[in-house]
């Protein structure tokens, strides 16, 4: 049995050896406490993540719920541009005369809101396209504005056929791109054997147009490139 003696020369061993080794016991309970808080750190972080990401898809879905209706509004107008310039780019004959008070028609604005949220919360080529689409829709409409506006102050009143033709295929392309569109905010797979030109020919033919009564429609067809 050990005497007392025995038991305080232990006890001061093992403090011996605990002083000695004391750096080393430090660094390894502070390298322990550091590895606890980085692990902490990085839970809440990754939950933070997920809670974003969570919060970012339920928008997002949200969005896509009204974006194929904006789409299809936005399409709608396309046609409703085409109509409106197709008759001063007649295939044979004169162009009719333009009314007074003839107006562009108005830029469906019901459309941004939603069009806006699907960009900001969708991955970043569909959002790069929504804001290529909403960026031509302003181009397509300052410049058939500005048509309108020539057409009234000349005298008489006339649309040239090169300006109606522009206005076509600046309408036309428009309608083109909501088509790019409508599988994502459908859910769906696009077409990958539907080309550009086929899509401009689409938003003709629903205009009434066939490509051989508008022999100078079809070339612009062909010529016309995305950009």
């Amino acid at each position: 049995m050990p005497t007392v003696v025995d038991t305080l020369q232990w006890f001061s061993k093992i403090v011996d050896l605990l002083d000695h080794w004391q750096t080393l016991v430090a660094g390894l309970l502070a390298l322990l406490g550091a590895w606890l808080t980085v692990r902490d750190l990085r839970r809440q972080i990754d939950q933070t993540h997920r809670l974003d990401d969570d919060r970012r898809l339920r928008e997002e879905r949200g969005a896509k719920s009204v974006l194929s209706l904006a789409l299809s509004e936005l399409a709608d107008y396309a046609i409703d541009c085409i109509k409106l310039a197709l008759p001063y780019a007649p295939a044979v004959g004169a162009a009719p005369p333009v009314p007074a008070g003839m107006q562009a028609p108005p830029i469906p604005v019901a459309i941004l809101e939603p069009m806006q949220a699907c960009a900001k919360f969708a991955d970043r080529s569909v959002g790069a396209d929504i804001a290529a689409l909403l960026g031509l829709l302003q181009i397509e409409h300052s410049r058939l504005e500005s048509l309108v506006a020539r057409a009234g102050r000349r005298s008489p009143p006339e649309i040239w056929t090169v300006e109606a033709i522009g206005a076509v295929m600046d309408a036309a392309e428009l309608h083109a791109r909501c088509g790019d569109l409508f599988p994502y905010a459908r859910g769906s797979k696009p077409d990958p054997n539907l080309t550009f030109q086929q899509q401009l020919q689409t938003a003709l033919q629903l205009s009434g147009v066939i490509d051989v009564d508008h022999p100078q429609l079809a070339d612009a067809v062909r010529g016309r490139v995305l950009l």
